[in-house]
């Protein structure tokens, strides 16, 4: 059995904590609420991505909980860079251990280990002809081996958007 470490959160010093395992505390009472209360995170409606909401000063601000634990546990972000979960790529998993800052370019790369593949044109029409036929999102991207997300910016003109000129 492992333990588990806490550190601040930047930002909210006395105020939150981190663990390496991917929670977030807090360390003051607020209302009803207890100091050293685990918040309960909530899943991003598109990513997937674990978010809480931290508030300082009466001011509610909701950040992912990879970021928190990459910034108490590793550091800054450096400019460029994006989170990287590897090798689990679950979006709920944010032990400090699959968390790193990574570039874009390598993220992409990760994403092909994964599984997940580039679309081609007569991919985003057959997953366009899906939603027409009735086929729900997630079972058009287990079909194409794609994430959720990538289907609904799809479905709403957000990727593949010059696409769209072409079908009117």
């Amino acid at each position: 059995m492992t333990t588990e470490n806490w550190k601040p959160v930047v930002g909210y010093e006395g105020l939150y904590e981190v663990s390496d395992q991917g929670c977030v505390r807090s360390l003051t009472a607020r209302g009803k609420w207890a100091a050293g209360r685990i918040l309960k995170p909530f899943k991003g409606s598109r990513s997937g991505h674990l978010h809480v909401g931290l508030c300082k000063d009466n001011h509610l601000v909701l950040r992912y909980v990879h970021q928190l634990v990459l910034e108490a546990f590793v550091g800054p972000r450096p400019q460029g860079a994006d989170t990287r979960h590897f090798p689990d790529p679950n979006p709920t998993n944010n032990c400090v251990e699959n968390l790193s800052w990574a570039s874009r370019s390598r993220n992409m790369k990760d994403k092909s280990l994964h599984g997940l593949r580039k679309l081609t044109v007569g991919d985003v029409e057959r997953i366009r002809d899906m939603r027409a036929c009735g086929v729900r999102g997630t079972d058009a991207a287990k079909w194409f081996k794609i994430n959720l997300t990538s289907v609904c910016d799809i479905h709403a003109g957000r990727s593949w958007s010059h696409l769209n000129a072409a079908l009117r």
